[in-house]
C-alpha cells in the first residue's frame, strides 16, 4: 500500500459576515428561493447591522437537509446581548432560520451566561440539525472536565440541540469528561443520521488497550454509547493504531463507512 504524508488541509471558508443564499425551493414559505439571508447580524439590543467581528463557515456540514439550521464559528461579540465573551476568540453558534433565535454552542458549563474559556471552531452539522460537532481548548465546556493539557490541546466536542448539553467527545477509556492525552486538531466529520463522530487525534489513550506509534490515528465516536474504536488500526490488530498520520475521516450518511487519509 502506498502511503505518503498527507498536509492538513484548509477547509474552504467564507469571511466576515454570513450569509446563506437561498437556492430552489424556499423553506417553508419563510423565505424566497433565490433570496439571500444575514445570519450573522448583530443584537438588536447592542448595535444595528453586521457585527463587530468575521464569522466563518466549514465547507462541508453547515446546513442542516431542510436548511432550517446553519452552525458556524464566529469571532464577533455583539451577537447575542446576554453572553460575557470570556476567550476573545472564535465561538460555534447554531442559528434557527425558522424562529430566527441564535443560540451560542461553545457555552461554559460553569458560567452559562459566558463562552468556554478557550477557542472553539470547525462545526459540522448532522442532517436533521440536532447534532454539532466541533473543536474546542476550552476546558470548562462540559461538567466535572477534566483536561491534562488545558488550553494547550484541542478536543472534540459533541453538542445535543434537544438536550441543550454537551458531550467530550475525544475523551479518555477510563472517563467520559477526561480529554486524551493528545490533541485532536483536526475538523471531525458528523454521520448525516447524527449517529456517529469521526475524527483524528494524537492521543494515546482513548481506546482501553491502545498501543501504536506517535503520529495520528482516526477514531469514531458513537453517540448513543458513548463508545471510541480505533479506525485506522493495523490489519489484524484493532487496538493498534497504524504508523503514520491518519487524518480527514469523512463518513457515509448511516455512518458504516468512513474514508481517510493516511
Amino acid at each position: 500500500m502506498l502511503r505518503r504524508h498527507v498536509p492538513v488541509r484548509s477547509p474552504f471558508r467564507v469571511s466576515l459576515s454570513l450569509f446563506l443564499f437561498l437556492v430552489g425551493l424556499a423553506l417553508a414559505g419563510h423565505v424566497a428561493a433565490g433570496s439571500v439571508e444575514l445570519i450573522s447580524k448583530a443584537a438588536p439590543d447592542l448595535i444595528s447591522g453586521t457585527p463587530d467581528e468575521q464569522s466563518l463557515i466549514e465547507r462541508r456540514g453547515a446546513v442542516s437537509d431542510d436548511g432550517r439550521y446553519v452552525v458556524f464559528e464566529s469571532w464577533a461579540t455583539t451577537l447575542l446581548p446576554d453572553v460575557t465573551d470570556t476567550n476573545h476568540s472564535a465561538d460555534v453558534y447554531l442559528y434557527d432560520r425558522i424562529t430566527a433565535t441564535l443560540t451560542l454552542v461553545s457555552r461554559s458549563a460553569i458560567h452559562p451566561e459566558a463562552t468556554g474559556n478557550g477557542d472553539s471552531r470547525s462545526p459540522m452539522l448532522s442532517g436533521d440539525g440536532r447534532f454539532v460537532a466541533f473543536l474546542s481548548q476550552a476546558g470548562d465546556l462540559v461538567p466535572g472536565q477534566i483536561d491534562a493539557g488545558g488550553t494547550a490541546f484541542v478536543d472534540v466536542f459533541l453538542y445535543d440541540r434537544v438536550a441543550g448539553s454537551i458531550r467530550l467527545v475525544s475523551h479518555t477509556s477510563a472517563s467520559a469528561v477526561t480529554a486524551g492525552n493528545g490533541g485532536s486538531p483536526w475538523s471531525p466529520a458528523i454521520s448525516r443520521d447524527g449517529r456517529f463522530v469521526a475524527f483524528a487525534s494524537q492521543a494515546g489513550n482513548l481506546v482501553a488497550g491502545q498501543t501504536g506509534p506517535a503520529g495520528s490515528g482516526v477514531f469514531v465516536f458513537e453517540v448513543a454509547t458513548g463508545g471510541i474504536a480505533i479506525v485506522s488500526h493495523t490489519s489484524g490488530s484493532p487496538l493498534f493504531v497504524a504508523e503514520g498520520y491518519s487524518l480527514d475521516p469523512q463518513l457515509s450518511d448511516d455512518g458504516r463507512w468512513i474514508v481517510y487519509l493516511s
